[in-house]
């Protein structure tokens, strides 16, 4: 590099004073306008820039050495145009450098897939430049600012509290009032109102404090619309106090609403204004609370706790030292850390990216199945695998890559033995498996099989498949001659018993009969009404409403009927009932009440919703659903028995669910419950499984 000339700086470039370093240094700030960037350097390149217009190596290196108490080498000047290159704050002045510029912004270049992955979860869309608004405002709202209006909030706090307390019950209430779909909706009004106010404070700060908002927007977070203020020219900002009030002020200006909600909801009589203040001072709690105080993702806590400590890209350094701690104590690698810092700090770092990463795995997973649920199901699976692609299983990829390339270190570490036992201790102790998948059948909650009741002809058919009967409706009708051959017998012998009764008293020998006669005539009267129910039987009526499923094909009026023979099946009507059947481990992880899904074996029918409602403590003796058996092309194996009955191969417990859907058009669907289980690692099931041997093994 000596012998060469040292392109120039660009222009445009600007060099500003910046904040101390945590050690007391000083620190400037370089100001990109082409692309709206601030860069912080320290004093050895701020004093390298100062002569860069030299344009030679040695003879800035000499300058350096004659000007400054500084003693840097070529490498110094090398990593400082290495850094001007990276950023391209350097001036093109020939058709190769612009080649190289072009040919970086092709390469660099996204295509709309591509752009559309590392986006879709939060992409921006400006909408103003408020500046000039910025600057008509802020002389009509500087009280704001003021101690006299801090002292006033503080006030108007402790009265709304003091008030609150005192209707605490009624406040509650009206929270619980608020947790419907109605109340949902004017939670997301009263929400984007106060992100409103919380991005003016933002805005207005920044300005009184000479900083130029370029532009105010929309943001789009997991497609959901959020609120944005272009603050970065808060980077000029020399004092850190002041950065931290514009990064504070959009909570400041959310509690500042809250304060004066609260306020108002105690003295303002029901009706629209108490409602709605009661929704600006809960909307803003939990927003500043839970989204906004999260220094877990970019939003103000963030910042605060940057700004706090005077730690700029908090989220990289602190992962970058938590990834070497990780590898250091798994691994016991060399290498030196990559920052230098006080242990108590270094301890909070790491403390705070391993959290940082606990809380996105749980936000991502969170996110993945909401998308999931909410979106068409097709672009919900696709934004699913996304998000556990993407978000969790890319970061955990690249640290495996890491340690794959340095497995020759590991593997002749002196902890490599520990590092295998950690690992298989992790796998083995993880509750990772939740899911439970069983046998199941699923019935109507009431189902009656309807036979011929005598062999007969068909002579009323009033009925179709699918068909919905009311309680009582005549579904068929049967005659049977045999049986109408026996009422007509009985009749006439009725009215012969009856003239002879009658005629008991005309002569001596029919009176000294009259017993018998009595006798015989009710005997008749029994056997007639027997005739009567016996022939009633042949009009089959629906026993209760529902609906008539697997008709017998073919069936038409005239045909003949042998004894017994199946006709129909009636179903009644609305929830089915779901018979599962688990082993001993799956039971344990099952509790009554918990959701879970039926799926037939049918790939044409829907899965359907279910809750379990009872749990058989005792295990099967006999398998009651023959389908299920694998004898019968079901999943349970299963043995003969003298009795002809199924007896399950393992010990399984009958698990009964009620459906949340109504039943559909079969009757009697095999299929495949699951459900989410308490999770367990395999130790446990291991240690589950021994147990249970053992118990049973024993005799107890």
């Amino acid at each position: 590099m000596a012998a060469s000339r040292l392109p120039p700086l660009r222009e445009e470039i600007a060099v500003l004073p910046g904040p101390r370093a945590g050690d007391g240094a000083p620190t400037w700030t370089l100001h990109d306008p082409a692309r709206h960037r601030f860069l912080r350097i320290d004093h050895a390149t701020r004093e390298i820039l100062d002569r860069w217009h030299l344009g030679e190596p040695q003879a800035i290196l000499d300058r350096l050495d004659r000007e400054t108490s500084l003693r840097l080498t070529q490498r110094d000047l090398e990593e400082v145009l290495r850094f001007l290159l990276i950023e391209q704050l350097l001036r093109v002045s020939s058709p190769r450098e612009t080649a190289v510029l072009l040919n970086r912004a092709r390469l660099g270049r996204q295509g709309w897939a591509t752009w559309l992955l590392h986006h879709y979860l939060f992409f921006r869309i400006p909408v103003l430049r408020p500046d000039a608004f910025l600057e008509a405002l802020l002389p009509r709202v500087a009280f704001l600012y003021s101690r006299k209006t801090f002292v006033l909030l503080m006030v108007c706090l402790a009265i709304g509290m003091t008030q609150l307390l005192r209707q605490w019950d009624l406040f509650v209430h009206s929270l619980l009032l608020t947790l419907t779909w109605e109340g949902a909706f004017w939670y997301g009004v009263t929400l984007s109102g106060v992100k409103i106010v919380h991005e003016l404070g933002h805005a207005l700060t920044a300005k009184r404090y000479g900083c130029r908002v370029p532009t105010m927007g929309i943001g789009f977070l997991v497609l959901w619309p959020v609120f944005f203020t272009d603050t970065t020219e808060t980077w000029k900002l020399v004092d850190a106090k002041r950065r931290f009030a514009v990064a504070a002020a959009g909570v400041m200006a959310e509690l500042m609403v809250a304060i004066l909600a609260l306020l108002a909801w105690n003295f303002l009589p029901d009706g629209l204004a108490r409602g709605m203040a009661f929704l600006l001072c809960t909307t803003t709690l939990v927003s500043t609370l839970l989204i906004n105080g999260s220094p877990f993702l970019r939003f103000d806590g963030y910042y605060l706790l940057s700004d706090f400590l005077d730690l700029h890209n908090l989220h990289q350094r602190s992962g970058a030292l938590a990834r070497w701690w990780l590898r250091r104590r798994l691994f016991a690698f060399p290498d030196p850390p990559p920052e230098i810092f006080p242990p108590g700090r270094r301890a909070f770092l790491i403390l705070f990216a391993l959290a940082t990463w606990l809380y996105r795995l749980i936000l991502f997973l969170g996110i993945a199945i909401l998308v999931y649920h909410f979106f068409i199901k097709a672009v919900g699976i696709i934004l699913f695998l996304i998000e556990i692609i993407w978000f969790i299983l890319l970061p955990v990829r690249l640290e495996l890559e890491v340690w794959w390339m340095r497995r020759a270190e590991i593997i002749h570490g002196p902890r490599a033995w520990a590092a295998m036992l950690l690992l298989v201790a992790l796998l083995m102790v993880f509750p990772w498996q939740t899911r439970i998948m069983a046998p199941a059948m699923l019935h109507a909650a009431r189902h009656v099989a309807l036979f011929a009741p005598h062999p007969g002809q068909l002579i009323g058919l009033e009925v179709k498949e699918g068909l919905r009967v009311a309680e009582g409706a005549l579904l068929f009708e049967v005659a049977t001659p045999d049986s109408e051959h026996k009422q007509a017998k009985n009749a006439k012998r009725r009215q012969v018993l009856e003239w002879e009764w009658a005629a008991a008293g005309v002569t001596p020998m029919l009176l000294e009969q009259s017993r018998v006669l009595f006798g015989q005539l009710a005997t008749n009267v029994a056997e007639g009404l027997s005739l009567q129910r016996e022939a009633a039987r042949n009009r089959i009526l629906a026993p209760f409403a529902g609906r008539l499923v697997d008709l017998v094909p073919d069936l038409r009026i005239g045909q003949w009927l042998s004894n017994r023979e199946r006709l129909g099946t009636i179903l009644a009507e609305g929830p089915p009932v779901i018979h599962a059947y688990l082993t001993e481990e799956g039971l344990a992880r099952v509790t009554t009440g918990q959701s879970a899904r039926f799926y037939p074996d049918n790939p044409d029918a829907a899965a359907i919703p279910c809750r379990v409602t009872a749990i058989d403590r005792g295990s099967v003796r006999h398998l009651a659903d023959p389908l299920l058996a694998n004898v019968h092309g079901g999943e349970i194996p299963v043995r003969d028995t003298p009795d002809q009955s199924l007896l399950p191969e393992q010990a399984l417990y009958r698990i009964v669910l009620a459906g949340e859907a109504p039943f559909p058009a079969e009757s009697g669907q095999r299929g495949v419950l699951r459900l989410e289980g308490q999770a367990r690692g395999l130790a446990d099931r291991l240690g589950r499984a021994i147990l249970a041997v053992l118990l049973r093994e024993s005799g107890f």
